[in-house]
């Protein structure tokens, strides 16, 4: 029997459909903090909310990129 929980752990932050704030910050290689300036309500980065955490969608990062590059 295969156990598939090596698998879950070598899930990249690029896969995941929705990430933290420190994982966003990654995906874009900034720090948290720069991040959070982009992010909304202070950035156009939108968000959710899940509890008390807020959760950022990849396809909305890899758009703001897409929109930045625009804007050069």
């Amino acid at each position: 029997m295969m156990c598939h929980c090596r698998e879950r752990m070598d899930t990249t932050l690029a896969e995941k459909m929705l990430v933290g704030t420190r994982g966003a910050a990654a995906m874009l290689s900034i720090c948290p903090k720069s991040f959070w300036n982009c992010a909304a309500p202070r950035g156009t980065i939108p968000s959710i909310t899940i509890g008390a955490r807020r959760r950022y969608d990849a396809r909305d990062l890899r758009e703001w990129i897409d929109t930045q590059k625009g804007g050069a």
